[in-house]
């Protein structure tokens, strides 16, 4: 688990069935900020546990890229952010080559 400073311990996991997904230990212990992300995970719980970790350290030009988001078949990316960033708070952008490729910048 999370320390109670927000800092990342070795335990850290995102667990989703047999799929695992470990935080490199002592990423997140800085205070810089995340200039860019990519998610690719398909999935609900590891999406959104890492948009979680996250969200502390974004700062005004971070991108957020998601391979599918707006998915049928894989709907873990769009509920996760959703809940934890919303739709509405920042303009999403799509890749012009597939339209399942988006990103957001955070503007604010």
């Amino acid at each position: 688990m999370s320390s109670a400073a927000g800092r990342l311990t070795r335990a850290d996991r995102l667990d989703s069935g047999s799929s695992r997904t470990r935080l490199a230990a002592g990423s997140g212990t800085s205070s810089a900020g995340n200039a860019q992300s990519s998610f690719d995970f398909d999935l609900y719980a590891p999406t959104r546990r890492c948009l979680e970790l996250l969200l502390p350290r974004l700062t005004r030009g971070s991108v957020i890229a998601f391979d599918e988001l707006n998915s049928p078949e894989f709907p873990g990316e769009t509920l996760a952010l959703m809940e934890t960033i919303g739709l509405s708070r920042y303009a999403i952008r799509r890749s012009p080559l597939n339209p399942l490729v988006a990103y957001l910048v955070i503007d604010g």
